[in-house]
């Protein structure tokens, strides 16, 4: 959620009038988000997470988005003590490019080596817009056994600025309450 400091693409009013659209009309919310976040590139996995969405009760989907959307984690990055790679979608609706830079930036301030690798494609879920871009980055990583490359200061620092630079969002003008078009044709929720 944002805040004063901190971009994450979201602001409380907009969360909660998209928890009230999950309480009055989960279905009907679940069509238009799930393009959002899986990408409409392949119409198969949209119909496969859209399956997932509608197959949960709808009072358990409100609770999670409600944990998911508005629980604040931001404090365990300064606590972060194994070098990682963050993996992050260039155009995710649901976590901007800042959110990534954020979480570089800050785990870089506390010492730990962060790199961030941006996938080109569209969507929230890496392993199911590009799932090959995914795996040829895991192999990097794990072949290089979390090595880091070059000063973490001055990368903390680069990463750090490159937060003042861009706080952008995009946000559908109808906000997370109506956020994307109806998913085209039937979905089979049976199977």
């Amino acid at each position: 959620m944002n805040s004063e400091d901190y971009e994450g693409g979201f602001d409380e009013s907009d969360i909660e009038a998209m928890l009230a659209s999950i309480s009055s009309d989960f279905r009907r919310w679940a069509e238009g988000f799930v393009p959002l976040i899986v990408g409409s590139a392949d119409p198969s996995a949209v119909e496969r997470v859209a399956r997932s969405f509608f197959a949960m009760d709808p009072r358990a989907a409100h609770a999670l988005a409600r944990m998911i959307f508005l629980g604040d984690q931001r404090e365990v990055l300064d606590d972060v003590a194994v070098p990682c790679t963050l993996v992050h979608v260039s155009r995710d609706f649901a976590a901007p490019p800042y959110v990534g830079r954020y979480m570089q930036a800050r785990m870089l301030v506390a010492r730990c080596a962060a790199a961030m690798v941006t996938i080109d494609s569209f969507g929230h879920f890496p392993q199911l817009v590009a799932p090959d871009e995914l795996l040829g980055i895991l192999d990097l990583v794990l072949g290089a056994a979390g090595t880091a490359d070059g000063d973490e200061e001055e990368t903390a620092e680069a990463a750090a600025a490159a937060l003042a630079e861009e706080k952008t969002n995009e946000v559908p003008s109808g906000g997370l309450a109506e956020a994307a078009p109806e998913v085209k044709g039937d979905i089979d929720v049976a199977s």
